[in-house]
């Protein structure tokens, strides 16, 4: 029996053949079996976040990529009954795999979490079958990989393999690829501080989507510009909400503003911002990169150490996180000086949850809340800039305008429906109000007729 290994230049990879010369003809018809056990280490500053990211991918013949469930601490166990081309156990930062020139028949991926165990993380292990037919006719040949859980290195070990990079789902890995790694890399040619790459990559992004920010801004400044004749209409119909909403959205239609116009243009960069969700913690580029007080970007940085432990919040004070908590909060109350939409407990919300994700965040990678911190900065200058530009009076003038405009014109696409939607509740809630106050007719008693009565004698 020989195994033959081969060392290549400048590579990650390791060549692996099986030979059996002298009893491949007397092998019995059952595959050989291949099998590795993994007992993971800590080897990140998150031992919860080093444990999360690692597990077992992938991939069949057939070009579908699997994998176990990352997160889970309960045992997780796949078994494929299919050819496989490759499995990878794929750790925070790095991967072991091993990859057929032919394919494998079958597998078995599993994978356990000992909390109690100090030592190991998790205990990942793999069952891979070698076909017979390929070791008698020397066709047994594979390769391994041992090296960094980096995209342009994976790309070019083999099909799919880049997969074991978690860069999001759907529309969110397709940013992340296509988008922000790119521009990552180019930049990280010419600055040698990846905390400095992030604020750069963050004006990029904010110069791009600018004519985005400026129409939400200016929409918001419409609401602003109509605020005396919505409250007007408060004052009018009192407690009557239906009535109140019907009324603001005609009131909108004559003065031809949409309120949608400041929405779209924010959904649109969302996908943007989820995508550097998971860009962040997955990126190796970024592992023990220093910047700041933060030792590591990949990793939550440790402005004070806590001696005791707060649930939900950790032992540790990350400074990124606060100042993009309060940054969070100075852009909240700036957006609420222009929306006039955003009252009662909506306002409430909008205060509230920067100090939920003061909570949620306070253990993400410290590039992520300083990007986002960054990101709240920049778009605080632009709206002080925007600012400068819209002149209140002036859409007065033009909300005038369109509404001699508009006078005889009927509503037409989403605010007729809209429009259609709050007469149809006006006419449920006057209905149920005039069925509530209506008397009911006197109902007979239930049971046998009154007997006539019978004359005593």
């Amino acid at each position: 029996m020989e195994q033959a290994y081969t060392l290549f230049d400048d590579s990650y990879e390791v060549g692996y053949a099986l030979r059996m010369p002298g009893v491949a003809s007397t092998l019995a018809a059952e595959p050989l079996t291949f099998s590795f056990v993994d007992h993971v280490r800590q080897t990140e500053q998150d031992a919860k976040q080093n444990r999360n990211h690692s597990t077992i991918n992938h991939y069949l013949a057939s070009d579908d990529h699997g994998a176990l469930v990352e997160a889970s601490e309960n045992p997780e166990e796949i078994k494929i009954g299919e050819p496989l081309k490759w499995a990878a156990h794929k750790h925070d930062f790095f991967i072991a795999g091993i990859i057929a020139d032919n394919q494998f028949s079958n597998g078995q991926f599993n994978s356990k979490v000992d909390l109690e165990d100090s030592t190991y993380l998790k205990t990942m292990s793999s069952t891979l079958a070698i076909p017979v037919a390929d070791v008698q006719a020397n066709k047994a040949t594979f390769r391994y990989y041992f090296g960094p859980n980096s995209l342009p290195i994976l790309e070019n070990v083999a099909p799919g393999f880049e997969r074991n990079v978690y860069l999001g789902w759907g529309i969110f890995r397709w940013v992340n690829k296509g988008v922000i790694l790119p521009v990552f890399h180019f930049l990280e040619q010419f600055i040698g501080s990846y905390g400095i790459i992030i604020a750069l990559l963050v004006l990029l992004i904010k110069l791009v989507t600018w004519p985005l920010t400026y129409k939400t801004y200016v929409s918001q400044a419409r609401m602003k510009v109509l605020k005396p004749e919505i409250d007007a209409l408060k004052e009018k119909y009192g407690d009557d909400q239906t009535k109140i909403q019907s009324e603001t959205m005609k009131l909108y239609s004559t003065f031809g503003v949409s309120p949608l116009a400041g929405c779209v243009p924010t959904l649109l960069t969302i996908p943007i911002l989820l995508a550097m969700f998971q860009f962040f913690p997955n990126a190796i580029e970024l592992r023990q990169e220093q910047f700041l007080w933060a030792k590591d970007l990949s990793s939550y940085d440790v402005f004070i150490k806590l001696p005791f432990y707060i649930k939900w919040y950790g032992d540790h004070v990350s400074l990124f996180t606060l100042l993009m908590t309060a940054s969070t909060l100075l852009m909240t109350w700036q957006s609420n000086q222009v929306n006039t939409q955003m009252q009662g407990q909506m306002k409430v919300i909008g205060y509230v949850m920067p100090v939920i994700y003061m909570f949620v965040l306070n253990s993400f990678a410290a590039g992520l809340t300083w990007y986002y911190f960054v990101s709240n900065m920049v778009t605080f200058g632009q709206q002080f800039i925007t600012r400068s530009f819209v002149d209140e009076t002036k859409l007065r003038a033009q909300l005038e305008a369109n509404k001699v405009k508009n006078k005889d014109k009927k509503p037409s696409g989403f605010q007729a429906r809209l429009a259609e939607a709050m007469k149809a509740a006006q006419e449920r809630e006057a209905q149920a109000k005039q069925g509530g106050s209506e008397p009911r007719e006197p109902r007979e008693p239930k049971g046998d007729k009154p007997r006539k009565p019978t004359r005593r004698s």
